[in-house]
């Protein structure tokens, strides 16, 4: 029996899967719809399936019964018991599965499998730290309650700027301006009915106006842009002030990380490069040593 292995990174929007060999030697990589297997389990089972059948097409071993898959999953809502266990009762394919969050194998793929921390900011945002047999996880409680600093966050701070510049309370900006024009141009429903039942999603595409804005010297794109670093810079002090924790190193993620990296001196001074992707940490996960230290959860 030859063995493969196979790294999942799996989140609201997409899911990316990396196939090796035993030895670490890159096969295929393949990409698929989202992946949360809190919120919508059975989407969840359809594209990893997905994804893993178009890597075994793409290596030509669709067909053979000779070999032996081993993985690894970061997955978007494995925090959640039940999710977790319904998605290990019916995942198909695998000979050995461990499945765990999506923040843990970035963390683990940021410091090749060794102890660390990271930040993410991406739509949402979340700090995790590993140190030993121990984890540690500050915010990502989710939008619009929390991932503050995140895209999401930032786009709502944006819309609700606009709408104050709209009826009067704020001053017109760059910012509102754009926004606005942008909602109407793309958008028949009217700046009202565009917001209503507003997504994490849907409120992150206008964090690009933000930066954009910013880097113009709009007001109102600096104040929120800046409050996106302090609420950054809160994740990580609080993520590192723990014993055993305050000397880890820390990596910012995600589409944000450089925007806010460049606009923060304290990250600046503290912040490493990360070393790997969360497809390097879900590889890790997938060797046997690795599976109690994650706290995962393991499915055959």
């Amino acid at each position: 029996m030859k063995i493969f292995r196979v790294g999942i990174d799996g989140g609201a929007t997409k899911t990316l899967l990396r196939l090796t060999d035993e030895q670490g030697n890159i096969l295929a990589e393949t990409r698929s719809g989202p992946a949360n297997i809190a919120s919508a389990p059975d989407v969840a089972l359809d594209s990893i399936h997905l994804a893993l059948k178009e890597a075994l097409e793409q290596t030509g071993l669709s067909n053979r019964d000779d070999i032996s898959l081993s993985g690894g999953a970061g997955l978007a809502g494995a925090e959640t018991p039940g999710a977790r266990d319904y998605f290990l009762q019916h995942v198909k394919g695998f000979s050995h599965l461990t499945v765990t969050s999506d923040a843990f194998t970035s963390c683990l793929g940021a410091h090749e499998g060794q102890d660390g921390a990271i930040i993410a900011l991406g739509t949402g945002s979340v700090g995790y730290a590993i140190c030993g047999d121990r984890t540690r996880r500050v915010g990502g409680y989710g939008f619009p309650h929390g991932d503050e600093g995140g895209g999401a966050w930032m786009g709502l701070k944006a819309l609700q700027k606009m709408f104050q510049a709209e009826d009067g309370r704020h001053p017109p900006s760059r910012l509102t301006s754009t926004i606005r024009q942008h909602i109407l141009e793309t958008s028949s429903a009217g700046l009202t009915a565009w917001a209503i039942g507003l997504t994490a999603t849907k409120a992150a595409t206008l964090a690009p106006f933000v930066t954009q804005a910013a880097s113009m010297n709009c007001s109102d794109g600096e104040e929120i842009l800046q409050q996106a670093v302090t609420e950054a810079e809160r994740i990580a002090r609080a993520l590192t002030q723990e014993n055993g924790f305050t000397t880890l190193p820390f990596a910012l993620l995600g589409s944000l990380a450089d925007i806010i990296f460049n606009r923060s001196d304290y990250f600046q001074r503290h912040a490493t490069p990360a070393k790997g992707d969360a497809l390097a940490g879900a590889l890790f996960l997938s060797q046997t040593r690795f599976s109690h230290r994650s706290g995962g959860f393991e499915g055959n």
